[in-house]
């Protein structure tokens, strides 16, 4: 027999937690028949400052571990953002690796970042979004958390991890014109005033289609890259993929 059982997001305000209220939550859920939540940090209440807990330090993940265990007892299963509040992001994205949007002016090509930060960052999460366009960027933001599970390696971890809303306003990438030329066979350089739309139209289309799917292949390939990562310690994958630029059925079926 096949039974499912809905879930829910636990939304950790400001990592205040404790065991007592772990169990005393799960157990609440467990008695309105729910299968699981799914842990997402995110902004703390005023005057509970200080007992918020910093994203990933050891108590933190003391307490992860416990609400795991806590679940597994009850039958249950925890998922987990790998990050805090969304998009992924937080202190270990810099200006090498950040959500960056680009510029076309005076037949200058040029590129910052996108002004998006992590929205509703737990303590300890805050900084700027990744660049969603590059598989080495998700490999330097998730040595962060191997690092962080290294440090007990019977560490407890969840069923699933959780990529939630896709909320980036970056379009480029640092590395974009050269991932171009090698996917689409020609230099986007030579054509950089048809992509920002001088000339006729359907010169103007075919060149933002190419670009469109070289944006497309570049999000697959940095989702890829979390999705053989979280399989490498025995988790699967949930991701929220509407609102990105790619083939939404692609992303689909990557995560699982």
């Amino acid at each position: 027999m096949i039974e499912n059982k809905p879930g829910a997001y636990w939304w950790w305000m400001g990592s205040a937690v404790d065991k007592e209220n772990i169990t005393w939550n799960l157990e609440q859920m467990h008695e309105a028949s729910m299968g699981g939540a799914t842990i997402v940090p995110i902004y703390g209440v005023k005057g509970y400052e200080d007992r918020y807990l910093q994203h990933l330090s050891p108590e933190w993940l003391a307490m992860m571990e416990f609400a795991i265990k806590e679940a597994q007892r009850l039958g249950m299963w925890i998922d987990m953002t790998t990050g805090t509040g969304w998009p992924f992001g937080g202190p270990m994205i810099t200006s090498d690796n950040c959500d960056v949007t680009v510029e076309y002016k005076d037949g200058e090509l040029s590129w910052n970042f996108s002004g998006r930060n992590v929205k509703r960052a737990a303590p300890g999460g805050e900084g700027m979004a990744i660049n969603p366009y590059s598989a080495s960027a998700m490999k330097k933001y998730l040595k962060t958390f191997d690092n962080a599970f290294s440090t007990n390696e019977n560490m407890a971890l969840p069923r699933a991890m959780y990529h939630d809303s896709f909320e980036f306003l970056g379009n480029w990438s640092p590395d974009f014109l050269a991932e171009f030329r090698k996917r689409r066979g020609y230099d986007l350089q030579d054509h950089l005033p048809t992509l920002f739309n001088e000339g006729d139209d359907e010169a103007v289309a075919r060149i933002k289609c190419d670009y469109r799917e070289t944006l497309s292949d570049l999000h697959l390939e940095y989702l890829k890259t979390w999705v053989n990562w979280s399989d490498s310690l025995g988790c699967t994958t949930r991701n929220q993929a509407h609102g990105s630029p790619s083939n939404l059925l692609d992303l689909y079926a990557a995560a699982g």
